[in-house]
């Protein structure tokens, strides 16, 4: 099951990382990718401590299963809305 989903991992990785390159050349207008690269790298590296940060806090917080339903959903929600929106 680790290697399989290792394999998965794998894949996604790859797929990712052509999708990103794909995206950031169309939006380095005037030959900037170097720039539009460096500015999506700080946001990711942002969003992941902003998300392990509310991850531990939900860890302490959720003591019931129901509990952690509800804020699964909820912080669900929210991603989509968040993706809609932008």
């Amino acid at each position: 099951a680790v290697s399989t989903a290792e394999t998965f991992r794998a894949v996604v990785g790859v797929a990712g990382g052509a999708t990103r390159a794909a995206l950031t050349q169309h939006f380095a207008l005037r030959d900037n990718y170097g720039d539009v690269n460096a500015k999506d790298g700080s946001q990711e590296v942002f969003v992941e401590i902003l998300g392990s940060t509310v991850g531990m806090y939900m860890v302490h917080t959720c003591h019931t299963k129901a509990a952690a339903w509800i804020a699964f959903c909820l912080l669900t929600c929210c991603h989509v809305a968040a993706n809609v929106m932008t």
